[in-house]
């Protein structure tokens, strides 16, 4: 069911984004610095704004991902520690070989 949704929600916003390439092809131009300017159609400029949106977006939750992936990892670690600790402590001190007593 979720997969059907977002199939339905990319198809709903890659038609906005037709509809919007198709109906607004004006020029326009931005200017950036006195020297620096960018002319295209509107419906490129949007196009670009919202992709450089979804990259930062993008961006932004890859370095939360990784943090939690570290958490993750540390947790693991200090779980093995703690596991081998307790096995050490259920089975007590192993006796050396060469310490047995034959009897």
């Amino acid at each position: 069911m979720r997969k059907i949704f977002y199939t339905l929600l990319i198809l709903i916003v890659a038609l906005i984004g037709l509809i919007l390439w198709l109906k607004n092809t004006q020029l326009v131009e931005l200017n950036f610095y006195p020297d620096l300017r960018w002319e295209k159609p509107l419906s490129i400029i949007v196009a670009t704004a919202f992709g450089c949106g979804i990259l930062a977006g993008w961006l932004f939750s890859l370095v939360g991902r990784l943090k939690v992936g570290l958490r993750l990892s540390q947790a693991k670690r200090e779980g093995q520690r703690a596991k081998h600790e307790i096995e050490k402590l259920n089975h007590g001190p192993v006796p050396s070989p060469s310490r047995q007593i034959a009897a």
